[in-house]
């Protein structure tokens, strides 16, 4: 015996899970369905269903009745089945869905059953991005009119959630329309410039590479984009910069300077290949990167390239607040007197103010020096007082039993 057609359908019904149903009814737009199945679960103790899918089922059906019972029912829980729509709809090419969706959500405000007002959909970027990659220029219009018209410019643009803003997503898709519709908002927007010409120089899209070059100094109070890039350690759009006209002498050791101060060992590497860093500005830059503990790797780095002159070597010294650093140059150089004092002053906390933190740097700094017949007795007396009167506990263990104490005075006096 064979079952009937509407037999099977109504035992693959039976079977079929709460979201497995929910997702049926919407695609077949059967609302009194929705509604049964929403209703069941509103005040249950069960997982709520996930709204997003069948959304999504809704839209792309043009089941218009459907959708717009489940878009309310997701406003009404709050939002918290709604967390990705956005996402889930950034690849619709269909305008009116786009726009209802955002009407709705974003200018709804609306309060939910419990006297909550709805908050707003601050995810509203990634539809954003998703129309602008796939090439829907009224989509993109549609959107950044609305925030226009509804004040939130800014919020389109300044998000922490996606690396790319709408303009780079726009040129890596190599739509020339919506490219050009979003250059004439630059100012306005405030769109990624830096992403923006990396994906035009990644995209081989030479002419547009070079507008965004020229324009962006205006939408970052006249910083230079080249240097801008040094900073973010984009070492291919450099060497594209370069290979294409960007060689000036000054903009590339200023970029050398702060690729130092960055801690961009990629582009430090390639400006020094392109022989253009001068010796000075090459021993500035050492100096500069040794201001931070978090550098240390890339005063390593400057280090080993071997063109730093001794004066910027004992220079570094006696300014390192890394122990590493310390430790390598004292292994590998002939350190003299003068820096080997002031480094182990520095370490010590000799005489500075009390909102200088002792880091365990600091710690094997002094572990380290404090042997030497270099330093002098009053240096380590002095040293040890301080660290008494501040309660600095660990420098006086160091230093407690070394012999220059006694010789000092300060022994006696602390003890």
């Amino acid at each position: 015996m064979v079952a009937l057609p509407h037999v099977m359908d109504l035992i693959d019904t039976l079977l079929m899970t709460p979201q497995e149903a929910l997702l049926e009814a919407a695609t077949t737009d059967d609302e009194s369905w929705v509604h049964g199945l929403l209703n069941a679960y509103r005040d249950t103790q069960r997982s709520p269903l996930y709204l997003t899918d069948a959304l999504v089922a809704a839209a792309s059906g043009g089941c218009m009745g459907s959708f717009d019972i489940l878009l309310w029912e997701g406003i009404a829980a709050y939002h918290g089945p709604l967390y990705d729509l956005p996402e889930a709809i950034r690849d619709m090419v269909v305008k009116d869905i786009v726009e209802y969706v955002v009407k709705e959500v974003v200018d709804g405000d609306e309060n939910d059953d419990s006297g909550r007002i709805v908050p707003p959909w601050s995810d509203i970027h990634l539809v954003l991005e998703g129309a602008a990659s796939n090439g829907h220029l009224d989509v993109v219009k549609f959107l950044t009119n609305h925030a226009r018209e509804n004040g939130y410019v800014e919020g389109l643009t300044m998000h922490s959630r996606s690396s790319s803003d709408a303009l780079t997503c726009a040129i890596l898709g190599k739509h020339g329309e919506v490219v050009e519709y979003l250059m004439t908002l630059v100012d306005e927007f405030r769109w990624n410039m830096k992403l923006a010409f990396e994906a035009a120089v990644r995209g081989d899209q030479h002419v547009l590479a070079e507008r965004i070059y020229e324009m962006y100094p205006s939408t970052v109070q006249g910083e230079n984009l080249f240097v801008a890039l040094v900073r973010d350690g984009g070492t291919n759009a450099i060497k594209y910069l370069y290979d294409n006209g960007r060689d000036d002498l000054d903009l590339l050791n200023g970029a050398f300077l702060v690729a130092a101060e960055n801690g961009s060992t990629g582009v430090i590497d390639f400006l020094l290949e392109t022989g253009s860093i001068s010796s000075e500005i090459f021993d500035e830059a050492f100096v500069a990167a040794s201001g931070s503990v978090l550098r240390a790797k890339t005063v390593s780095f400057l280090y080993e390239k071997k063109p730093a002159t001794s004066e910027a070597i004992n220079k570094v010294f006696a300014s390192t607040h890394s122990f590493a650093v310390t430790k390598l140059l004292y292994e590998n150089e002939v350190i003299p007197r003068e820096a080997i004092i002031a480094a182990f002053r520095k370490a010590t906390l000799y005489g500075i103010g009390h909102f200088f933190r002792l880091t365990k740097d600091k710690l094997d700094t002094v572990r380290l020096l404090c042997e030497l017949d270099c330093i002098p007795a009053e240096v380590i007396g002095k040293a040890y007082s301080d660290a008494a009167t501040r309660h600095l506990t660990q420098i006086m263990e160091l230093l407690r039993d070394h012999r220059k104490l006694f010789i000092s005075g300060t022994y006696s006096i602390n003890t």
